[in-house]
C-alpha cells in the first residue's frame, strides 16, 4: 500500500501539533507559564505548511485535465 507524501505530512503535522500540545500543558502546570512567541510561531509554521500543501492539493485538481 503507498502512502502519498502530502497525507503523511498531514498525519506527521496532526501528531506534532497534539504532541506539542500535551508538551506545553505540563510545561504549564510544573511552571505556570509558557514561552509564548515558540507557541505562535510553531503553530503559525503547521498552519503555512498546512495551506501550503492545501494549494498545491487545489492546483493539482484543478489542472489535472490540462
Amino acid at each position: 500500500m503507498k502512502i502519498r507524501f502530502s497525507k503523511l505530512i498531514v498525519g506527521l503535522l496532526l501528531i506534532g501539533v497534539a504532541a506539542f500540545t500535551v508538551a506545553m500543558i505540563i510545561l504549564y502546570k510544573q511552571t505556570g507559564g509558557v514561552p509564548d512567541s515558540l507557541i505562535t510561531s510553531f503553530f503559525a509554521f503547521c498552519g503555512g505548511e498546512a495551506g501550503f500543501l492545501g494549494l498545491i492539493k487545489f492546483g493539482d485538481t484543478k489542472y489535472k485535465g490540462e
